[in-house]
């Protein structure tokens, strides 16, 4: 089975609501059960095209489009 694999930030702005952005991590061709470990990092710091505002940011694990859990973070000064 191949799985494509992309985690997505959902970035608080400046009104307060939040914005996800998808980004990806890779396609992995997986067995019936079969298990792997993933590793990835994100600098949390401003871009040209994005502002980062304080407060609480959410992190999603998505599989083929479908979201598995939510880990909700405050991003602090």
């Amino acid at each position: 089975m191949r799985a494509a694999i992309d985690f997505v930030l959902h970035f608080q702005k400046s009104n307060g609501e939040t914005r996800p952005k998808v980004f990806k991590i890779g396609v992995s061709s997986l067995q019936p059960g079969e298990s792997i470990d993933i590793a990835k990092s994100f600098a949390m710091q401003p871009r040209t095209t994005r502002v980062l505002h304080l407060g609480e940011h959410a992190l999603e694990l998505q599989v083929n489009g479908v979201a598995y859990g939510r880990a909700v973070f405050d991003l602090v000064a």
